[in-house]
């Protein structure tokens, strides 16, 4: 029996494509059913929301539209709700379903002008960003949405910061430190 090492190769390859078609439409069904949205910034300054739950990936519709301007950095609040960290310095507040966007902050220097860390507090109550001069800033988005101060700065360290965790402390099987409700 003659083996020819190019069609074994060749099966291989058609096999090895087959099985990874599988896994990937097996992975895009698994995401479907965990992940209800995903949030994608453009290069034209636009950020894009797929709903994965009820749309194709063809689909979209367009949260924000910036000509002179693109997103750097995003995290959800909600289902609908999207802090957006544009590379101008400003952080923008995105609803979707009340198609509606406002300036959480913008302070006119140059602190958030580079591609900072987000970081959303466990019951999305606060938000964290890291700066490259070691700066830490704090918003409360509930008192954003009630019209009051919603940033404390914190001088963390002088070199860059460039990742922000929100610790869970756990005593006695609970949490230890809670929000309030």
């Amino acid at each position: 029996m003659k083996i020819h090492p190019f069609v074994c190769g060749h099966t291989m390859i058609k096999c090895y494509i087959v099985m990874s078609i599988i896994v990937v439409k097996m992975f895009v069904q698994l995401i479907q059913l965990i992940v209800i949205s995903v949030v994608s910034g453009w290069s034209d300054g636009g950020l894009r929301l797929y709903h994965l739950h009820t749309n194709s990936l063809d689909s979209r519709h367009s949260l924000l539209e910036i000509s002179d301007d693109f997103p750097q950095n995003i995290c959800f609040i909600s289902s609908s709700s999207v802090i957006c960290h544009m590379d101008n310095g400003k952080l923008m507040s995105l609803n979707s379903d009340e198609r509606e966007k406002n300036e959480l902050f913008y302070d006119g220097t140059n602190n958030l002008k580079n591609y900072e860390p987000m970081m959303i507090s466990q019951y999305y109550k606060q938000l964290a960003i890291g700066t490259l001069s070691g700066l830490v800033l704090l918003f409360d988005l509930e008192k954003y949405i009630a019209g009051g101060e919603n940033i404390r700065q914190l001088q963390a360290d002088t070199n860059k910061i460039f990742q922000v965790l929100w610790p869970k402390i756990i005593v006695n099987g609970e949490d230890y430190i809670k929000e309030e409700s």
